[in-house]
């Protein structure tokens, strides 16, 4: 994407003033997504008696062994609309690995991996505080990504190779599929507490 991004910025920079503009918009667009991602991507593993958390760019690794863990702390935080949940783990010597449901869809199960089952009797708030606020902008990308689906399906045609249509049909597929999970889910936390 940078080599694109490069390319298209030298040659379009003496052509239309317009074009330059949203060219090195882009570029710059493609160059701060790699930024985060070489700053923020890491790696969780879990297994029977420990946690690992590697940050492959940073070359940092923390690992927490679960008979050591001495405690495990619940918080929220807003991004606008949206509420998430972190979980921060310390062990003994002061280690300390954070999980959100910002980067691990499954926090739930993996909080349960790693504290037990009894991890909701701590977090339950947290989870009735997020199913609260979250619950109409979760509705709202439903209805969204499925106009968005009715339009793709229109336009749709099979006969032809693989291009933004398509794309946009199967992201909005996957899309909808992962609110309706989170639509059930915040319901079931509402209803029933868990």
């Amino acid at each position: 994407m940078l080599s694109c991004g490069i390319i298209l910025t030298y040659m379009t920079w003496d052509k239309i003033f317009i074009a330059k503009f949203f060219v090195v918009l882009v570029y710059t667009l493609t160059l701060g997504t790699i930024i985060f991602l070489v700053i923020k991507l890491r790696l969780l593993f879990i297994t029977k008696d420990k946690l690992t958390s590697l940050y492959l760019f940073r070359l940092k690794k923390t690992t927490i062994l679960k008979d050591e863990i001495t405690t495990s702390k619940w918080t929220t935080w807003d991004v606008k609309e949206h509420k998430f949940i972190t979980l921060t783990i310390t062990d003994k010597n002061k280690n300390q690995i954070s999980l959100s449901d910002f980067e691990f869809e499954n926090l739930d199960s993996i909080a349960s991996s790693i504290i037990g089952d009894n991890y909701f009797d701590k977090s339950i708030s947290h989870f009735k505080a997020q199913a609260k606020q979250n619950n109409s902008l979760t509705y709202f990308i439903a209805i969204i990504t499925t106009t968005l689906l009715i339009f793709s399906i229109v336009k749709l045609d099979l006969n032809k190779s693989f291009n933004a249509t398509h794309a946009v049909f199967i992201f909005s597929i996957l899309t909808i599929l992962a609110t309706v999970k989170r639509i059930i889910k915040y319901r079931h936390i509402e209803k029933y507490g868990i």
